[in-house]
């Protein structure tokens, strides 16, 4: 069986002082096996139409 690929989408990557709970989120989900990717868009809008689908989920934050 196909792993599931999850993509999230962020503006910029989280700071090491930054509370989050999609780091903790992140984490559980690829113990559990799932593929998890960021697309991080340094500081930029992210521009969706460019983005391929190569995940059967994407996460917009």
């Amino acid at each position: 069986m196909r792993r599931l690929r999850i993509g999230f989408l962020f503006r910029r990557p989280y700071g090491a002082g930054h509370v989050s709970i999609f780091p903790k989120t992140m984490q559980a989900l690829a113990d559990a096996g799932v593929v998890v990717d960021v697309i991080a868009a340094n500081g930029r809008l992210i521009d969706l139409s460019a983005v391929r689908v190569e995940h059967d989920l994407y996460v917009l934050k």
